[in-house]
């Protein structure tokens, strides 16, 4: 059995125009019974009368024509100019199809004949009109709606037919296109057309620049017609915006320099690859890392907080530093804050950019080093030249006295010994020299393993409590070395070593061969190249950080007053620096030392070395003794005298020109000290030179043949001795040059 659903009233108020009376109580009868309606009625006599009632809401207007004296069509069109709307039922007297059909051309929106009307019939047209108009009107608000907004939308709307040809654009359209209304529909759409879905497409437009378009494509009725409705954004902006980033991400991502951004809480949000290698070099970095925990506790606090404090109001810092990195890798590094700002220009956090300065702060200690080493070594070797000359003015004495004195005489032990002294002042004195880079006294090549080893066994023979170990390399490649400073140079960190080991312990002994590129060399201070190797290791207690820094600064010891006087590392980076090479020290407290000596190799091949003492040979020609100390000039005269020689003497050099400008032909030899005021010995020699191009002279210093004696012998000088010298050496030296042969 169907059960019926009640039929809700709808409420509506019914303006009814003309007709008599009987028939207006008829047609409210049939509407105030109707079960479907709730009907408010409103009378009028006529349609002028009629439109005065339209003042409230009216739903529906009836119209009977049959007491109107116009036609339906003009009473029809009178009401529709006037009725707002309004949906209008005309009764008319007739069934003419005349009739109706002129009244639904103005406007009519249904017409009955009145003399078939009953109330089912009346009541089912009124409330299907109403509805009707009801739903007509809100279909219209919401079509009014969907117009605005389609007009108004910021995205470009196009209605394309399934052939490709444009239906409908909105405003929007026109802008993104380039072009109006009329241009467009009817043409081609140009966009790639592949189905429903997003797709990103590049419009060009007419005169103006591209526009990049995200475009949504949906199937829809446009009609009676199946049509793509197309959404095209611009989202050129975006693109250009992505594409900044990713460009300011691959430049963020190459910098050299560690980068982070760091927020207010202290996290790393973003991170460039140099700084994970720096931070994470075991792997990906942690989600969230806390720069805290990156760092030592007392670094953060003291020096990266207060950087992270300022760039929280806005201001920049910089400071330098060294940092101590996870993976324990220690770098001196410029850390620069700068407050990073959101898009809202709010400071949000700051940019930490690092920069590896520790190769920079190696050279500039190296430099500072090399500076303060030659300064000192400027002063060390002054010291040592003049000290040479009163060795000189002893030695010379000496050597007067022990000629004349008999082996029975009592002063003898007293003169030897004071030889022994001069020589022990000599050879502080050639260390010092050897500090100030005084030269190479005589250089040879020589194999370095058998002098290491020479030198290794006789130290060791005498510290018992030390225990040696020795790997020479097989094929080392051999060196142009004073073999006696060498070997002072070997002494001097084979004591260091031993001082550095009071309980006993092991000193281990290796050569290598090393190639310097030409980074390493720059570093080092020295020529790229082939290098011999000497590395000398001890198990004592090491050396910290400040005592590396000092340990060849001259007269600096870690030993207690009388067990060293500060020179012998010294004299060694001296004496290697100008052989060409270098001293490389690492050390760690409590782990023990090791000094690497770096030496250039040579293909030059090994001779002997003579350390005979010479016996005293005399002559009888005429010399010309230069020199500005008085004492020295008394003393080698002389020396000279009793080895049988005719001797002139001269202060200056200015005085030894005038003599020899005179006697040149009678003159066989000149004795020409280097440093002298007024005139010094190389300017002497040239001017010598000049007046005698054969001229025979025997350039005498307190410092080495290094440096302006060199120059000096390189200009054809023919000899050179070294102050202080005893009469054997002179007078050996003397007849060297006086019988060439």
């Amino acid at each position: 059995m169907f059960m019926r659903t009640p039929i809700t009233s709808l409420p509506c108020t019914v303006l009814m125009i003309g007709g008599g009376d009987g028939d207006q109580r008829r047609y409210r009868d049939m509407l105030v019974n109707a079960e479907a309606l709730d009907c408010a009625l409103i009378r009028a006599d006529s349609v002028a009368d009629g439109m005065r009632r339209l003042a409230g809401r009216v739903d529906l207007i009836i119209c009977d024509l049959s007491t109107s004296d116009e036609p339906a069509a003009q009473t029809v069109r009178k009401l529709r100019q006037d009725a707002q709307g309004i949906p209008i039922l005309v009764l008319s007297p007739t069934e003419e199809r005349a009739v109706v059909t002129a009244a639904l051309r103005e406007g009519a929106d249904d017409c009955l004949d009145k003399r078939r009307l009953h109330a089912a019939m009346l009541e089912r047209v009124v409330r299907n009109t109403i509805e009707r108009d009801r739903h007509g009107r809100r279909f219209q608000a919401i079509q009014s709606g969907l117009n605005a907004l389609i007009a108004n939308n910021a995205d470009a709307i196009v209605v394309v037919n399934l052939h490709g040809v444009i239906r409908f654009v909105n405003p929007a359209a026109e802008v993104m296109f380039g072009r109006e209304l009329d241009t467009l529909v009817g043409t081609p759409f140009g966009c790639p057309i592949a189905g429903a879905g997003r797709t990103e497409v590049d419009i060009l437009r007419p005169g103006g620049p591209a526009v990049i378009a995200e475009m949504h494509l949906a199937l829809c009725e446009w009609g009676d017609e199946t049509v793509y409705l197309a959404t095209l954004r611009d989202i050129s902006e975006r693109k250009a915006a992505e594409g900044a980033l990713r460009r300011y991400e691959r430049i963020f991502s190459a910098f050299s320099d560690p980068v982070a951004v760091i927020d207010q809480r202290g996290r790393v949000t973003m991170a460039n690859q140099s700084f994970q290698r720096w931070f994470w070099p075991a792997g990906d970095p942690a989600p969230e890392a806390v720069l805290a925990d990156l760092l030592d506790a007392d670094l953060f606090e003291e020096k990266i907080n207060p950087g992270l404090r300022r760039c929280a109001t806005g201001e920049e810092a910089q400071i330098q530093t060294w940092i101590t990195l996870p993976g324990g890798q220690r770098k001196y590094t410029t850390m620069t804050f700068d407050p990073f700002r959101d898009e809202d220009l709010v400071i949000s956090g700051c940019i930490w950019t690092l920069r590896d300065l520790s190769e920079t702060k190696s050279l500039e200690d190296q430099l500072r080093q090399s500076q303060k080493m030659e300064a000192i070594g400027t002063l060390a070797g002054g010291i040592a030249h003049n000290f040479n000359n009163l060795l000189m003015g002893i030695q010379g004495r000496s050597s007067l006295m022990l000629m004349d004195t008999t082996a029975d005489h009592p002063f003898l032990e007293h003169l030897h010994g004071i030889e022994a002294l001069v020589q022990e002042a000599a050879g502080l004195t050639k260390q010092l020299l050897g500090y100030a880079r005084g030269g190479k006294y005589d250089p040879v090549p020589t194999e370095l393993n058998t002098l290491v080893a020479k030198n290794l066994r006789m130290f060791a023979s005498t510290r018992k409590e030390i225990e040696t170990t020795e790997n020479y390399a097989d094929g080392l490649w051999r060196v142009e070395v004073d073999q006696s400073q060498l070997n002072q140079v070997l002494l001097n960190i084979f004591v260091n070593a031993w001082q550095a080991m009071p309980e006993g312990g092991q000193l281990s002994v290796t050569t290598a061969n090393a190639e310097l590129d030409t980074r390493a060399a720059a570093t080092c201070g020295v020529a790229p190249g082939r290098y011999a190797v000497v590395s000398v290791k001890d198990t004592g207690r090491g050396m910290s950080r400040t005592t590396l820094q000092r340990i060849f600064d001259p007269f600096f010891t870690t030993q207690h007053a009388g067990r060293g006087a500060g020179l012998g590392l010294a004299s060694a980076y001296g004496i290697i620096r100008n052989h060409g090479g270098f001293i490389d020290v690492d050390s760690d407290l409590g782990k023990g030392t090791r000094f690497s000596v770096y030496l250039p190799a040579t293909d030059r091949a090994v001779i002997s070395y003579d350390g005979t003492r010479h016996r005293v040979v005399k002559g009888s020609e005429t010399i010309l003794l230069v020199d500005d100390e008085a004492d020295i000039r008394e003393v080698g005269r002389r020396l000279m005298v009793r080895l049988g020689y005719q001797v002139k003497t001269a202060g200056n050099g200015p005085e030894a020109l005038a003599i020899y400008q005179a006697e040149h032909a009678a003159i066989d030899l000149v004795v020409l000290d280097m440093i002298m005021p007024k005139m010094g010995g190389g300017e002497v020699f040239d001017r010598m030179r000049e007046i005698n191009p054969h001229a025979n002279v025997l350039l005498a210093s307190g410092y080495s043949l290094e440096g302006k004696a060199d120059k000096i012998m390189a200009r054809g000088c023919n000899g050179f001795i070294q102050k202080p010298f005893d009469i054997s050496e002179l007078s050996v030296k003397l007849r060297s040059l006086l019988d060439p042969s």
